[in-house]
């Protein structure tokens, strides 16, 4: 696990987004999952196969943001593209439902998976934005 320190290691508890597609890019997709005292809800996204916390930029879910007081790295232009494709890419054998009519159920984008892994885990949603239907709105992240 690269570089962290132990109790960095032993505090990693990580769900890979869309795996394949993170296995074919230059960047690894994950969402913590371990409850900590954060309310901002964020992905972390590696820049090696290391998963160094060191080389991660930290972006919110609920808004195209870095979040500044974790780490300054910026992603490249390749990697927003690379970003962008692993989170409105479906996610195979995931499904989504809506939080309006729980019988609206379709395959979820990586994007819908790392939201549901993120309430799963928090049980907190509010920032996150729902269109009509219910299913979570993927922020602009052209705009990071």
């Amino acid at each position: 696990m690269g570089n962290n320190t132990k109790s960095e290691q032993d505090d990693l508890c990580l769900a890979l987004i869309n795996p394949e597609l993170c296995k074919r890019s230059s960047i690894e997709v994950a969402i913590e999952q371990h409850d900590t005292e954060t309310t901002i809800p964020y992905l972390h996204v590696f820049l090696d196969n290391m998963w160094d916390l060191k080389n991660c930029a930290f972006i919110r879910l609920d808004k195209p943001e870095y979040v500044p007081e974790k780490n300054p790295i910026r992603l490249s232009t390749k990697q927003k593209e690379e970003l962008i494709y692993i989170l409105t890419s479906e996610s195979q054998y995931h499904w989504t439902t809506s939080i309006v009519d729980k019988n609206n159920i379709k395959i979820a984008t990586g994007y819908e998976v790392a939201v549901q892994v993120w309430t799963d885990t928090y049980e907190e949603n509010n920032k996150i934005q729902y269109d009509k239907n219910g299913f979570p709105v993927m922020p602009d992240y052209t705009r990071l």
